[in-house]
Formats: structure tokens, C-alpha cells, sequence
């Protein structure tokens, strides 16, 4: 398996994690679906996919990892456009965030199990 494709399917990961959690919720907060475009539209200009990252002023850059996707959108520049392999800071990011994603969406789920069967 390429790096890429590793890459790709650790981002893969993360937004199955994230989507368990919010598809739990939503079961039983309608607006949610909602709240979430809104989000996604916002999200997408956090993250330097538009605008070059040397935008960022230096100081701010640090926080990009704070910022899910990052790690995974830094990572396949890197890999594909520079032909290096990814920072270790950024390999620990992209296994950190859906481990997280997965132990949260884990919890969701066990709290609103029953709640989600009456509401179905």
C-alpha cells in the first residue's frame, strides 16, 4: 500500500468517525444536518486548500493542527507534489484524530443507544 492511499484511508477513518457521531445525533436533533452545512462551508476556510499556507501568519500556524483535516491535506502535499514522506508530527495527528473521532462517536452511540431505538 502507497503512503497516499494510507493517508487517504486514515482521512477515511476520520469522517466515518466524526459522521457515527453527528448521524447519532442528528436521529434525534433534526436541525443538526443544518448546523452542519453551515459548519462545513466555515470549516472549509480554515484550512489552507484555497489559499496558500504561507498566508497564515506565522504565529497562527502552529494552531493548524489543532485543525483536523490539516494533517491529512499537509501530508498529501507533501507526499505528491514534494515527493517527501510526511512530518512525524503529522503521522501522529493522522492516527490521533479518528482514534479520538472513533472513542467519541463510541461514546455517542453507548449513551444514545436507547434513546435513538425509541425515536426510531
Amino acid at each position: 500500500m502507497s503512503t497516499d492511499h494510507l493517508i487517504a484511508l486514515l482521512f477515511q477513518t476520520l469522517a466515518f468517525g466524526l459522521a457515527v457521531g453527528l448521524a447519532a445525533v442528528r436521529v434525534l436533533v433534526r436541525d443538526v444536518g443544518e448546523l452542519i452545512r453551515a459548519v462545513m462551508q466555515l470549516w472549509t476556510w480554515t484550512l489552507p486548500i484555497v489559499y496558500p499556507e504561507q498566508l497564515v501568519p506565522e504565529q497562527f500556524r502552529a494552531y493548524l493542527l489543532l485543525n483536523p483535516p490539516y494533517a491529512y491535506i499537509r501530508s498529501i502535499r507533501s507526499v505528491v507534489l514534494e515527493n517527501t514522506m510526511p512530518e512525524p508530527h503529522f503521522i501522529i495527528a493522522m492516527i490521533g484524530w479518528p482514534a479520538v473521532a472513533l472513542f467519541c462517536s463510541s461514546m455517542v452511540m453507548g449513551r444514545l443507544r436507547s434513546q435513538i431505538k425509541d425515536a426510531l
